[in-house]
């Protein structure tokens, strides 16, 4: 994933869904202001009217790395630490398999995540694919831990609350997976105990 990142070569990183992520998080950094738009005045970037186009999630993961105009080396920083992000959605994948099939099949599991030539790519990018992989497994490692910990183990429900809620942020798919989680916890536990 980091050599990917570190040795491919893009032409234009600056395009599409990534361009609109990277102006919002600039808006955001420069003006405190949740626009996609980029507001010229007289020759003078200014500030633009707000928009909700975008889900706020990945933009705001992105203000953490943009805070000048579009340079090839805000890119390769974004690119290396969903790089990392990659690399820790892994060992989460070998968590959560892990909890229900062993070590081989959670080995196996990361194995295949790992070899996935879209994951790896993903990193390249400025797409919401890495932070959104992330969150959900988190938060399905969360629920998990809920279900196969101490009994009444809230925090962990809390948990896979909190990061369904930040992943739904970043890609709105997720949305009403919680709800079916929630009915799965009630036919898991008795009432009393869920």
């Amino acid at each position: 994933r980091f050599t990917a990142v570190a040795k491919t070569s893009i032409a234009s990183h600056y395009h599409s869904d990534a361009a609109v992520y990277y102006q919002t998080a600039f808006n955001l950094n420069t003006f405190g202001i949740y626009s996609r738009t980029i507001k010229q005045v007289d020759g003078r970037e200014s500030a633009p009217p707000p928009d909700a186009f975008v889900t706020p999630g990945y933009p705001l993961f992105l203000t953490l790395f943009i805070h000048t105009p579009p340079k090839p080396s805000v890119f390769l920083q974004v690119g290396l630490w969903q790089a990392l992000l990659g690399t820790m959605t892994l060992l989460l994948v070998f968590y959560l398999f892990r909890q229900t099939g062993g070590t081989v099949v959670g080995g196996a599991a990361m194995l295949l995540a790992a070899m996935s030539p879209h994951l790896v790519n993903a990193s390249l990018f400025m797409v919401t694919e890495t932070l959104f992989s992330l969150l959900l497994m988190a938060a399905l490692a969360s629920y998990a831990t809920h279900l196969t910990g101490p009994r009444r183990f809230l925090p962990g429900l809390l948990a896979a609350g909190v990061l369904f809620g930040a992943a739904a942020l970043t890609r709105p798919v997720i949305e009403l997976f919680p709800l079916l989680l929630a009915g799965m916890l009630f036919l898991v536990h008795p009432r009393r105990q869920a």
